[in-house]
């Protein structure tokens, strides 16, 4: 990686470039955790004080890769300073808000746009708010939150005597790719001391790119970001982040103090014991997959894979445009490319009272064609009363101009006596 070469940044396995190195990782895991970290004539742990630690493994990420020489040692090191679990002398921990609840709450009620992720409805459930009291937020033709109609629902909220306390904003919507308008929605938020989250599970990584990390301008006004390094970045799942402004309120919120497990007596800087923080007590490290391909790629590495997703976005877009039986859903904002096939049966029918009945038949059936044939996937799904669509979605940097050819050919075969 550190000799750049054209393409070294695509998210897709190269056995030139690749093969030796991850032999290399296999065997160095295989010795160094697996067999030398479990040897009773080896320490359980080699500790370190947190601040000599985060010198010794050189956490601050780079603008340049890194070379492959520098990521095994980074790998290394992480295996000499982490705790050895499997170790025959590791007698520790197992490593396989609060008491009033909501009972003395009013009603709360929370706002998010009608094209928000489900999981906003779910976790209301699954925290008592109940789905009843997710507002949902009227968009704009793009997809777009309307931020007007935000205000005037917390109005109405308020007026019901009800207590409106959170707004959730997304940076790419699942379906259309929307990015609603963040500095707008945080002006609503500061008017009537609402928390302001930005759901940025998908959009977040545009962030890397000079060219269009303007989408996500007002994300710093939020109170708290969710960011799925798995989506757009191509992580391993699973490895997601919340970011909140407020430094103690995560401890606030739930940290329960088991002093059978975090003591507070050690002879170390606790605050760096996140465990009590989080839902969950034992977790993986998954922030570490994304340091270490923050590490291997660089700044700019990322900067270059998002800017050939959006390269591949434009392509297919301009490419749709020039085939009779394919028609754009909208004009995409984002990699979402959403377009509705319409075979040569159905050309010309558009004014049929039928017509969007038939049209929502195609892709399901063209999903299953190309299935059975095992030529290539490609998602579909209404949305609100439009028919089924198809959605090109890419966040793999490897894809190629050709490709999407193939693609788009394909489904011209797949569909042609439908």
């Amino acid at each position: 990686m550190g000799s750049m070469r054209k393409n070294w940044f695509h998210s897709l396995p190269n056995e030139a470039l690749h093969a030796e190195f991850l032999q290399d990782v296999s065997k160095l895991l295989l010795k160094e955790a697996v067999f030398a970290g479990t040897q009773r004539k080896n320490p359980v742990v080699r500790f370190h004080d947190p601040d000599h630690l985060y010198d010794l493994l050189n956490l601050t990420p780079t603008e340049k890769p890194a070379t492959h020489t520098e990521l095994l040692k980074a790998i290394c090191d992480t295996i000499n300073f982490s705790v050895k679990t499997g170790h025959p002398y590791f007698i520790n921990q197992l490593f396989s808000s609060q008491r009033d609840g909501l009972g003395c709450a009013p009603k709360l009620v929370m706002f998010a746009s009608e094209d928000a992720h489900y999981s906003v409805h779910k976790m209301a459930a699954l925290l008592g708010l109940g789905e009843q009291n997710v507002c949902s937020v009227q968009t704009d033709k793009t997809g777009r939150m309307d931020s007007l109609y935000l205000e005037s629902q917390v109005q109405r909220i308020i007026a019901t005597g009800a207590v409106p306390f959170m707004v959730v904003a997304t940076a790419g919507t699942t379906v259309l790719g929307a990015f609603d308008p963040l500095p707008a929605i945080a002006d609503v938020c500061t008017k009537y001391n609402l928390w302001f989250h930005v759901d940025a599970a998908w959009g977040g990584g545009l962030l890397f790119s000079r060219t269009h990390h303007h989408k996500l301008i007002g994300l710093d006004r939020a109170d708290s970001v969710v960011w799925n390094p798995h989506k757009l970045l191509a992580a391993p799942q699973q490895c997601s982040m919340l970011l909140v402004r407020h430094p103690n309120i995560i401890k606030a919120c739930h940290a329960c103090n088991a002093t059978y497990l975090f003591q507070k007596d050690k002879f170390y800087d606790v605050s760096i014991d996140f465990g009590d923080k989080y839902l969950q007590c034992g977790r993986r490290a998954d922030v570490f997959k994304f340091w270490f391909m923050w590490k291997a790629k660089g700044s700019i590495g990322f900067e270059e894979h998002v800017n050939a997703l959006m390269d591949c976005a434009s392509y297919i877009t301009t490419s749709l445009r020039q085939r009779p039986s394919f028609k754009l859903v909208l004009e995409p904002e984002f990699i979402n490319v959403c377009f509705w096939y319409i075979p040569q049966s159905l050309q010309g029918l558009q004014e049929q009272p039928d017509f969007n009945e038939k049209l929502h038949k195609i892709a399901p059936r063209m999903k299953e064609l190309m299935m059975r044939k095992g030529s290539m996937m490609i998602s579909y799904q209404p949305l609100q009363s439009l028919p089924n669509f198809f959605r090109f979605v890419v966040q793999n940097s490897g894809v190629t101009h050709q490709d999407v050819d193939y693609f788009l050919d394909e489904l011209d075969r797949l569909g042609a006596d439908l």
